[in-house]
């Protein structure tokens, strides 16, 4: 059964006490151009949505594993110049067995089907 947008984007948000999606830029730009192009129509619905003047300023903050602030690594700042080696390297390893990413991936799915029967 398909999950409802409201559902799929909770689901998201896991267990986390998250109040807010933060997604560097360098890595939102290493997505294909189809997936930047409906990401820049979802934000541009969102802005036309809603008016934000209200709301506070935000700032996002870089903490380690033990809450202590930290610097963010350089090569997460330079968008106009991206490290491409350093991105490349934290790409999902695509399945095994149809080759698509988790979200896509159907062969999990198939298996929990194979043993629930």
């Amino acid at each position: 059964m398909r999950e409802s947008g409201y559902e799929r984007l909770w689901r998201w948000f896991g267990l986390s006490r998250a109040s807010f999606c933060v997604m560097p830029r360098v890595l939102m730009h290493e997505m294909p151009d189809v997936w930047q192009d409906r990401m820049a129509a979802l934000l541009e619905e969102y802005d036309a949505t809603f008016n934000r003047s209200e709301l506070p300023e935000c700032r996002v903050m870089a903490v380690r594993d033990d809450g202590k602030f930290s610097s963010w690594p350089d090569w997460l700042l330079q968008y106009r110049r991206p490290d491409v080696t350093h991105i490349d390297a934290l790409r999902a390893e695509p399945c095994e067995e149809c080759g698509k990413l988790a979200h896509e991936c159907q062969c999990i799915d198939a298996e929990i089907q194979a043993v629930r029967t």
